[in-house]
C-alpha cells in the first residue's frame, strides 16, 4: 500500500493555498468559481468570497480569543486544542464560513446537531466548555443554548458561559454590525477586521497531526454521545483520499446537492470540505424535501448525488420519478453512506433512473474507510452487496476475537488503520483504549469480510447502535431515559426495520411495574388497545420526545413484555430481544415495519 502524501498545515491553508504553495498535482480553483449556492434565494458563495470571508471571521475571532488558553489534550495524550468554538445551526451559506474561519483562527470546532434537546447539548457543552457558540436567534437556537446551561447549573456543574453569537441563516450576504462583539449579538460583529490582512499560523507535520481541528459526536453502546477528536492532518487527508479514490471526479466540473448535514462525518468530508478542494458547485438544501431534491437535479444538471438509504428507497419507489419534468440523466452515480442499502433497491434505482448507487463505509472515528469508484453499472453489478474497496491510505484487517487476522471470505470484526483516523474520545480514556489498539487500528464494532478482490462486505454489528436514516441512536441512552420512569420495571431498546422507509426504527421492550399489567402479560390476556397499556405507552413516548432529538423517538413502537433477556452478569442480551413475546403498541401508526434487530 503506497503511503499517502499529506502536506502539513492547517486545513484552511490547504484549501486556500497561496500561489507559491500550490502543489502542481492539486486542483486549481478559480476565484470566481461558485462553491456553495442557495437556490431558494439565488445567493452564491464563490471560492474567492469563501476565502475572504473566512479570513475576516478568523481575524475577529483571533482578536476576541487571543488570551484564551486552550483546553489541553481533552483527555487524549499527545493532542492539543485551541479555544473551542461550538456550531449549532443547520446547513447554510454561513456554515462553511464559520467552520473554516474558526479553524483558520486556530480554534478547535465542535459540531452539533441543531435539533438536539437542551439536555443533549448540555452534555456536549459540559464536556468541551466552549469559549464561543454560534447559533440561530430565537428559541430553537439561543433558547436551546440557554436551557443547556440551566441544565448544567441544576446538575451542579460549574461551566464558564460562552460568548454566544447568532447566525441568521436566511441572510447572506450580510450587513456587518461593526464593533459589536457582545454576548448575544450577531456573528457579523466579528467581521469588523475584514479589511485587515490575516495570516493563518503555519503548522509543522507534527503540529497538524496532534492539533485537534474538529470534534464530532458519535453515539455508541455506552449511553451518552462521545466526542471524536479529528486532527488537521485527518481533515487535510480526506479530500486527497476522495479524489485519489475516484479520479473520474471532474475538477471544477461537479454539481452536487448539499443536504447531508455538515455536522455529520458524511456531509462534512464528502461535501463541505471536499467541494472547495475540488471546485465543486454545491446546491444547498437546508431542509430535505424529495420533490425539491428532484427538481434541483433536473434543473441544474447535477452530476453526482450524495444520499442515504431512505432516499435510495424513494428513488426506487416514488411515482415522482415518472413525471415528465423529472430528468436525472445528468446524475450518473449516487454515493450512498450512513447505513447499508439493499441490493434490490440499488437494482431498482438503476432500472428506473439510470443512476448507479455506489456504496461506501465509514465512521466518525475513521472517516471514509471504503468507497466504490464512480463507475459504469457493468463494473458495479458483480460486487452488489459490497460496501466498496479500501480508500487510498486505508488498511483494513478482519480479525477474530483474539485479534488474529483472517483470510479472505472469513467473517470477523472490521479493524481500520490510516493516517486520518481519530485521535481518541473527549475525556474518555476507557472508550479510547477500547476503540484504538496499540497498533493504531480502530475497532469498528462491525462484522464483515474481505473477498479475494479486496471488496468489503458488512454482515452484522458487534455494536448495538441503532441507525435511523443515517443517524446513530444509542440503545443504552434510551434504556436510561425510559428506565428512569417509576412506572417501568425494566427496559431494553433495540430496532425494527422498515422496508417502506429503508431504515431501522428505534423500538423499546418494556416491562411494566404494575403487578396487574405484568400478570395480564404473563397470561397473554391483554391486547394493544388496553387502556392502561395505551396510557403507559403514551407516558413512555412523551418522555422520550421531551428528552431526545426526533431521530431517537420510538418510531418502531413499544413491546410490552414479561421480562427483558439479561445475561448472568445482568447485561441486556439485545440480540435476543427479537424473540421476546409481548404486546406491540405503535406510538406512530404510520411507520411501516418488519422485525429485524
Amino acid at each position: 500500500m503506497a503511503a499517502l502524501d499529506i502536506p502539513p498545515g492547517n486545513i484552511h491553508s490547504f484549501l486556500f493555498p497561496t500561489t507559491t504553495s500550490i502543489s502542481p498535482s492539486r486542483p486549481r480553483v478559480p476565484e470566481d468559481k461558485p462553491i456553495f449556492d442557495l437556490p431558494s434565494t439565488g445567493e452564491v458563495l464563490t471560492y474567492g468570497r469563501l476565502r475572504s470571508d473566512t479570513l475576516s471571521l478568523a481575524a475577529g475571532l483571533h482578536a476576541l480569543l487571543k488570551n484564551a488558553p486552550g483546553h489541553g489534550d481533552l483527555g487524549v495524550s499527545g493532542t492539543s486544542t485551541g479555544p473551542i468554538v461550538l456550531l449549532h445551526f443547520p446547513n447554510s451559506l454561513h456554515y462553511p464560513v464559520v467552520l473554516l474561519g474558526s479553524l483558520a483562527a486556530g480554534c478547535t470546532v465542535t459540531l452539533t446537531n441543531p435539533i438536539l434537546t437542551p439536555t443533549e447539548i448540555a452534555h456536549i457543552v459540559g464536556q468541551t466548555e466552549p469559549e464561543v457558540v454560534f447559533t440561530q436567534p430565537g428559541p430553537q437556537g439561543q433558547g436551546v443554548i440557554e436551557a443547556a446551561y440551566e441544565v448544567l447549573a441544576k446538575e451542579g456543574k460549574r461551566v464558564q458561559r460562552a460568548n454566544v453569537f447568532t447566525v441568521d441563516i436566511a441572510a447572506y450576504p450580510f450587513t456587518v454590525s461593526r464593533g459589536n462583539m457582545s454576548n448575544g449579538s450577531s456573528w457579523t460583529g466579528l467581521m469588523t477586521h475584514q479589511n485587515e490582512a490575516f495570516v493563518v499560523t503555519r503548522m509543522t507535520s507534527d503540529e497538524a497531526r496532534s492539533r485537534t481541528a474538529i470534534i464530532l459526536w458519535s453515539s455508541g453502546t455506552t449511553g451518552k454521545s462521545k466526542g471524536v477528536l479529528l486532527s488537521h492532518r485527518a481533515l487535510v487527508a480526506h479530500p486527497i483520499v476522495l479524489l485519489a479514490g475516484n479520479p473520474s471526479f471532474k475538477v471544477n466540473g461537479e454539481i452536487w446537492v448539499g443536504f447531508a448535514p455538515f455536522f455529520h462525518i458524511f456531509g462534512l468530508m464528502n461535501v463541505c470540505l471536499f467541494a472547495p478542494y475540488l471546485g465543486a458547485h454545491v446546491l444547498l438544501l437546508p431542509k430535505f424535501d424529495f420533490l425539491t431534491f428532484l427538481r434541483l437535479i433536473s434543473t441544474h444538471r447535477v452530476t453526482n448525488l450524495h444520499i442515504v438509504p431512505p432516499i435510495a428507497v424513494a428513488l426506487a419507489k416514488s411515482p415522482l420519478i415518472n413525471e415528465p419534468w423529472c430528468d436525472l440523466s445528468s446524475a450518473k452515480t449516487a454515493t450512498c453512506g450512513g447505513a447499508p442499502c439493499g441490493v434490490e433497491i440499488i437494482e431498482e434505482v438503476r432500472r428506473r433512473t439510470g443512476v448507479v448507487v455506489t456504496m461506501g463505509y465509514g465512521l466518525s472515528e475513521t472517516g471514509s474507510v471504503t468507497s466504490t469508484p464512480l463507475a459504469h453499472w457493468d463494473l458495479v453489478e458483480p460486487h452488489l452487496g459490497a460496501s466498496g474497496q479500501p480508500v487510498p491510505g486505508m488498511e483494513i484487517k478482519i480479525a477474530d476475537e483474539s485479534g488474529r487476522a483472517l483470510k479472505p471470505g472469513e467473517v470477523g470484526e472490521i479493524l481500520c488503520r490510516a493516517p486520518f483516523v481519530m485521535s481518541g474520545y473527549v475525556n474518555n480514556k476507557e472508550a479510547t483504549a477500547g476503540a484504538l489498539d496499540q497498533d493504531g487500528f480502530v475497532h469498528t464494532g462491525d462484522l464483515g469480510y474481505l473477498d479475494k478482490d479486496n471488496w468489503l462486505f458488512i454482515v452484522d454489528r458487534l455494536k448495538e447502535v441503532i441507525k435511523y436514516k443515517g443517524f446513530q441512536v444509542s440503545p443504552a441512552e434510551l434504556d436510561a431515559i425510559i428506565g428512569g420512569l417509576s412506572s417501568i420495571a425494566d427496559v431494553g431498546a433495540a430496532s425494527i426495520y422498515s422496508d417502506e422507509q429503508g431504515t431501522e426504527l428505534p423500538l423499546a421492550y418494556v416491562v411494566p411495574r404494575s403487578p396487574a399489567l405484568h400478570s395480564l402479560l404473563r397470561q397473554g390476556a391483554i391486547t394493544a388497545d388496553h387502556t392502561e397499556l395505551i396510557n403507559l405507552a403514551n407516558e413512555v413516548r412523551k418522555t422520550v420526545e421531551e428528552k431526545c432529538a426526533h431521530y431517537k423517538w420510538l418510531k418502531g413502537g413499544i413491546v410490552f413484555c414479561e421480562a427483558v433477556p439479561r445475561s448472568a452478569s445482568g447485561k441486556i442480551v439485545r440480540r435476543n430481544l427479537g424473540e421476546v413475546k409481548g404486546v406491540h403498541v405503535r406510538c406512530y401508526p404510520k411507520e411501516g415495519v418488519r422485525a429485524r434487530l
